[in-house]
């Protein structure tokens, strides 16, 4: 992996977890549940940052009902 990819992407359930909080349970649900937008490498989670803060943004917006 290039130094840059590395750097925009969060590799590993637990990573994501570390990043967002979460249980890496509740990551890997998440993702099967196609409510998380991971990227698969093989057997191994993995998400652009942007997405993750995309995300995140999302479930913000959502909980106050505001648009930013």
């Amino acid at each position: 992996m290039t130094q840059a990819l590395q750097t925009e992407m969060i590799v590993g359930a637990k990573q994501i977890a570390a990043a967002t909080g979460l249980s890496s349970r509740r990551i890997y649900a998440l993702a099967e549940q196609g409510k998380l937008p991971v990227l698969k490498i093989g057997a191994t989670l993995a998400i652009r940052r942007a997405a993750l803060a995309d995300w995140i943004a999302g479930l913000e917006q959502a909980a106050t009902g505001t648009a930013h």
